[in-house]
């Protein structure tokens, strides 16, 4: 269990990033509050998906959550991978919030380089820190107001 909260938490640190210059970016719809709790009931339902993912890919890989093995450490990671996205799909789906359309854009584009990073090394979900786009949108979503999410 305590590998399944540490994947968990690591993978927490996926939720935000920076839009790149001279993109058209949506004109808001929701306001920020409005925004904020339809976006924590995406959040919390990913985390409930993801816990489930989380367990059987540590049933299947490592029954006993005590292997330091990289290669295991990483299948199980992975196994996360698509859940995030979905989640960050999800949330974008939700549109951007009225004033905030930059700062929230940017957040999921951090975060969606922060999940193509993470597949190409996904030892970054459980290391996630300063530098790495997974960090990048955590700070921003937590900034925001998304405490948790990503």
């Amino acid at each position: 269990m305590a590998g399944v909260l540490v994947v968990t938490a690591a993978v927490a640190l996926s939720a935000c990033g920076s839009g790149g210059g001279g993109e058209t970016i949506p004109q808001g719809t929701l306001t920020k509050q409005q925004f904020l709790k339809e976006a924590k009931a995406v959040c919390e339902r990913s985390v409930k998906e993801l816990n489930k993912v989380d367990l059987a890919a540590w049933k299947k890989y490592e029954p006993d959550h005590t292997t330091t093995d990289e290669a295991v450490l990483n299948k199980v990671s992975l196994a996360l991978v698509p859940g995030k996205e979905r989640e960050v799909r999800r949330l974008r789906a939700l549109g951007l919030p009225r004033g905030d359309e930059r700062y929230v854009y940017a957040m999921f584009e951090a975060w969606e380089e922060g999940l193509e990073e993470a597949r190409k090394d996904p030892s970054l979900i459980r290391e996630a820190g300063p530098g790495t786009g997974l960090f990048k949108s955590y700070e921003m979503a937590s900034k925001y107001g998304l405490q948790g999410c990503g």
